[in-house]
């Protein structure tokens, strides 16, 4: 719906104030087509810097926070994952004759690593 507003607005920037499609002639000289083109005209530079200012105080901002939530987070996954893995690790050696080989093999650290992440 902002990318339609602003379409439209470029339009009617264009077309008002640059003149780069014709103007459509009115002959009812009761209609006051300056003063209306005044108002879209104002309508659209505010609708267009508005959009603006929106990219750069909401958006950016917002991009640059996900990208760091997304490192701390896959950093807390790693070090949750390696406790998980030592915990595995001593209890396959504390209770070694009760658990198969077969099992051990399906969660090796390799397994832990695969599932996630890891930041460059």
């Amino acid at each position: 719906m902002l990318s339609l507003l602003n379409i439209i607005s470029l339009i009617l920037v264009c077309w008002i104030q640059l003149k780069l499609f014709p103007l459509i002639e009115v002959s009812n000289e009761r209609f006051d087509v300056n003063g209306i083109n005044n108002i879209v005209l104002t309508l659209s530079y505010g609708i267009i810097t508005s959009t603006i200012f929106y990219i750069i105080v909401v958006l950016i901002p917002n991009q640059k926070r996900k990208k760091t939530t997304k490192l701390v987070i896959q950093r807390h996954i790693n070090l949750i994952t390696d406790k998980l893995t030592v915990i595995f690790l001593y209890l396959y050696k504390k209770n070694n004759n009760k658990i198969e080989e077969l099992h051990i093999e399906k969660f090796s650290i390799s397994t832990f690593g695969k599932t996630v992440i890891y930041p460059n």
